[in-house]
């Protein structure tokens, strides 16, 4: 499973750096974080425009743990 996650994760990326190069120009990124329960995932890809925005709902705070980063981590 976690292959199947991790090869997704890399196919998401690839599509996305297609995507942005032609659809602006570089170094004018306009685009926004969706977060999507991972069952949803295939429905957000083969959605249409229209229906894109039915995505757009804020994430539950309480799913989105945290952690105080440590002094000197560099990301």
């Amino acid at each position: 499973m976690n292959g199947l996650v991790t090869a997704r994760s890399a196919l998401l990326q690839q599509l996305f750096k297609l995507w942005s190069t032609v659809t602006h120009k570089p170094q004018n990124e306009k685009s926004s974080v969706v977060i999507l329960p991972p069952d949803r995932c295939d429905e957000w890809l083969q959605a249409g425009a229209g229906a894109s925005g039915d995505f757009l709902r804020a994430w539950p705070a309480e799913r989105m743990p945290a952690d105080a980063a440590q002094q000197g981590l560099s990301l």
